[in-house]
Parts: C-alpha cells; sequence; structure tokens
C-alpha cells in the first residue's frame, strides 16, 4: 500500500468517526427532547385529569 493511500484511509476513518460522534450527540438530543416533552405531556394530563375529578366532585 502506498503512503498516499494509507494517508487517504486516515483521513476517511477520522471522517467516519467525527460523524458518528455528530449522530450519537444528535440522538442524545433527540433523546433528551422527547423525556421532557412526554413529561410536559405527563403533568398536562394529570392536571386536566385532577380538573375533572373536581369538577365530577362538585357535582355530585
Amino acid at each position: 500500500m502506498s503512503v498516499g493511500k494509507a494517508k487517504q484511509l486516515g483521513v476517511i476513518r477520522e471522517r467516519r468517526g467525527a460523524v458518528t460522534v455528530e449522530y450519537l450527540l444528535l440522538v442524545t438530543l433527540v433523546g433528551i427532547g422527547v423525556l421532557v416533552g412526554l413529561a410536559a405531556v405527563r403533568n398536562a394530563l394529570v392536571q386536566e385529569l385532577d380538573d375533572v375529578a373536581a369538577a365530577i366532585s362538585a357535582i355530585v
């Protein structure tokens, strides 16, 4: 294998590593966003159900 070819393969490996790290960061950020979003939906749903329970209790 020539020196030029070896250097070219090294650059390709570095790029693959950089792309892998970028995808890992992207997936991590999306995962955190999904968790925060689900927690917000859960809290809103619990609050709404509390309101419904209070309304039913006021009727009865």
